[in-house]
């Protein structure tokens, strides 16, 4: 009894309860991380940061950062729950922050009964998807004055989703032949992060990959490295946040152009590279009519 009077005159003025957030090492604004079955066996480093603490712990209990396939965080980890680590002590004013690493192969979705809770491969065989819950919870002591309730401080979830779905399959919008190049307008599924260009050549057997997009930024992709003149059949393929590979998109046939430029068209026109503009006069009319040709020729491909 005098030791929980002596807690309770300490913070005799009221408790401010804590506010902790988890965070990813590698990415501090992250609220989830996704991962696929290549990354099950990944050690996940992760960081606690709490914000505001002015709360009187009871002696022995931890702050507890658990993982849980419920829908939502309890006070307290159960029985079917795992126990990631414990930070002992949190009685402070202000920020403090520590890390922390998950074994993502040992959260409750990847242990089976049978095997004695140890844990197992991801599952691969047929597409899945697994949500855990990263929870973090300490009971501590509540005063508003003479006497006291203990009461729970609760961390905001961070969600850890194993997906093996891949993405839809990608919809080739529109194209145009580039000079040694290919540019491609798509539209994807809410679920792709990224899209991938793949070219097969006539005579060729396989497809190659010649460029990448992030669906973030645009809805445009280019394929470079390609011949001028050259048959090729172009298709896409989506990538969602866990790695997982969509089936590629309806092939299109496209045979990339030479557009020298208007540079080009100077130099191969007898234009005074070295000079500057002495030969201008004579070749303007000349450019001026390889432009419009050459815009012709873009608009009727």
């Amino acid at each position: 009894m005098n030791r929980l009077v002596s807690l309770l005159t300490v913070f005799s003025l009221g408790a401010a309860a804590q506010t902790v957030f988890f965070s990813r090492e590698d990415d501090t604004t992250a609220t989830t991380y996704t991962y696929g079955n290549s990354g099950c066996t990944v050690s996940l480093p992760m960081r606690w940061t709490n914000r505001l603490y002015a709360v009187t712990n009871i002696p022995g209990n931890p702050f507890t950062i658990w993982a849980t396939e419920s829908s939502s965080c309890g006070n307290a980890p159960e029985d079917a729950d795992v126990v990631i680590t414990e930070v002992a002590n949190l009685l402070f004013n202000g920020t403090r922050t520590g890390v922390f690493n998950i074994d993502l192969s040992t959260l409750p979705g990847h242990l089976t009964a049978t095997d004695g809770g140890t844990s197992v491969a991801c599952p691969s065989s047929t597409p899945a998807t697994k949500k855990h819950q990263l929870c973090g919870s300490v009971e501590y002591l509540y005063s508003t004055g003479i006497g006291g309730t203990t009461q729970y401080s609760k961390a905001t979830a961070f969600a850890l989703i194993y997906d093996t779905e891949p993405p839809g399959r990608p919809t080739i919008v529109s194209f145009h032949p580039q000079d040694s190049a290919v540019d491609v307008t798509f539209s994807v599924g809410s679920d792709t992060t990224r899209v991938t260009v793949e070219v097969m050549a006539q005579g060729e057997s396989t497809y190659r990959t010649v460029g990448e997009a992030l669906v973030a930024n645009t809805s445009n992709v280019r394929g470079t490295g390609l011949s001028n003149g050259v048959q090729y059949l172009v298709r896409l393929r989506a990538y969602d946040g866990a790695g997982n590979l969509s089936d590629p998109s309806d092939a299109v046939e496209v045979a990339p152009i030479d557009t020298i430029g208007l540079y080009g068209y100077w130099a191969a026109n007898g234009g005074d590279v070295e000079g500057g503009c002495n030969a201008a006069p004579a070749l303007l009319p000349l450019m001026f009519a390889a432009l419009v040709w050459r815009g012709l020729r873009r608009k009727k491909q």
